[in-house]
């Protein structure tokens, strides 16, 4: 029997022992790996090759000892943790709006909560690799529907844009090893979908695909994804962010309708009485908020809008009617949960599972800050959602997908492996050809 066959052999019959079929792939390679390693140093000590294979393989232990050990440390894992802080946060979305009667139609609202767990569930079970392998087909689906919505219900798009990161995640890892051309592929590829919400206009979708566009891009130039300077990587972005914000400041004139709306943003207070009066009106309905239980009303015109706008303004809702501290226990909640995913997003080794899973932390956390940024009225432009808590039952539906592709990374991650390019995948030595000719199988994902 050839050399290599029974290495193959022996990894196979280790491989016997794992009950996790997933992860008999990249255990196998590290086996086949570490015995051709030795067995290339015991032929270099001057012994015949089958019997330093042999050996190698002798080295390594019994296969049924050796595949039970890596049974009990190669198990998916299932972050039972992140899906009960996932369902505590769409409980007390419910709980909350169900206290303010401020959705009316229950029916609908606990059956989208229902289709938006069976979305998550399927997420989290389907290999999520598959981003990987068909990144072209993610990207251009997600801008297809996109433009396809900007014909159809332009209001659609903006809750579309809550999948624009994962779909720019699907770029970056496409363009690894592309030099400054992937950086740039990249860079038009966040525009092209920015382009689509920007159309609307639509503040908030474009600050979540454009920052999260940003960071995700950033992170592969600091990973070395591209293969430059990492240096040259963040001034090729930082000059083409600059040109591009300088070429938004020139379009807006001093005293044109768009400076205005810009003023407007940051300080309602220049036109308290006019197209300012709702931002004015919160920030003295926040001034007279108590720490915990109502507060001191302003007057019944804004209190009256505001129960009508809870969609948006739900925090502001809460604040006024039950305190700061109800506001500060659901921003912990939801801080636990960026915080943590975050965590688990920094230990992924590979770059797809670390694009991806950042990509939906991202659109989680820029959500939430522009929610809390809009009902503080440091900002005034229309919010998507406050993620599994807000009114809104698509856009439930879409971050409880999201979600889903997330801890789907979380649970099998650990053992994926980026596909090689031609520049990553160099033979390891003169004895890391098999016998007749065949190479060593690269990494590759699961």
């Amino acid at each position: 029997m050839q050399a290599f066959d029974t290495i193959q052999d022996y990894a196979r019959a280790v491989c016997g022992q794992i009950r996790w079929k997933q992860a008999h792939a990249p255990i196998a390679e590290e086996i086949e790996n570490h015995i051709i390693d030795q067995r290339d140093a015991y032929i270099a000590e001057g012994m015949d090759e089958t019997v330093a294979t042999q050996e190698a393989i002798a080295q390594m232990g019994d296969h049924v000892t050796v595949g039970a050990l890596l049974d009990r440390t190669h198990r998916p894992k299932p972050q039972w943790g992140m899906i009960l802080l996932t369902a505590a946060l769409l409980f007390t979305g419910f709980v909350i709006r169900l206290l303010i009667g401020s959705d009316e139609q229950w029916l609908i609202t606990i059956l989208s909560a229902l289709i938006g767990i069976g979305l998550m569930t399927a997420a989290y079970c389907i290999d999520f690799t598959l981003i990987g392998k068909y990144p072209k087909t993610v990207y251009f689906a997600i801008l297809g529907i996109s433009v396809g919505a900007l014909f159809i219900h332009k209001s659609d798009v903006g809750l579309i844009s809550l999948v624009f990161p994962l779909g720019f995640a699907a770029v970056v890892y496409a363009a690894r090893n592309k030099g400054y051309w992937g950086i740039v592929l990249c860079g038009l590829s966040v525009l092209l979908l920015s382009f689509t919400v920007a159309l609307l206009p639509y503040v908030s979708g474009f600050l979540l695909s454009g920052v999260s566009g940003l960071v995700i891009l950033c992170i592969a130039i600091s990973r070395g994804w591209f293969g430059v300077k990492k240096v040259n990587g963040y001034l090729l972005v930082g000059i083409s962010v600059a040109i591009i914000t300088l070429l938004a400041i020139l379009s807006i004139s001093p005293g044109s309708y768009r400076w205005e709306r810009l003023r407007m943003m940051f300080n309602p207070a220049i036109d308290p009485n006019g197209s300012g009066y709702i931002g004015a009106q919160i920030r003295t309905l926040l001034g007279g908020a108590s720490l915990l239980g109502p507060g001191k009303a302003p007057g019944e015109m804004i209190q009256g809008w505001l129960n009508h706008n809870t969609a948006d303004y739900l925090f502001t809702y809460i604040i006024y009617h039950m305190g700061w501290f109800v506001f500060m226990l659901i921003m912990g909640a939801l801080m636990l949960f960026i915080g943590k995913s975050i965590v688990l997003c920094i230990k992924q080794k590979s770059g797809l599972a670390l694009f991806v899973s950042i990509s939906v932390i991202l659109t989680f956390m820029i959500q939430a800050v522009c929610y809390v940024l809009i009902n503080l009225t440091i900002v005034q432009i229309s919010p998507i959602s406050l993620p599994l808590i807000s009114q809104g039952n698509m856009a439930t539906m879409i971050n409880l997908m999201l979600i889903g592709v997330m801890l789907s990374v979380f649970r099998t991650g650990g053992i994926v492996r980026d596909q090689p390019t031609a520049e990553t995948a160099k033979p390891r030595s003169s004895h890391g050809t098999m016998e007749g000719g065949h190479k060593m199988q690269p990494y590759k994902h699961i």
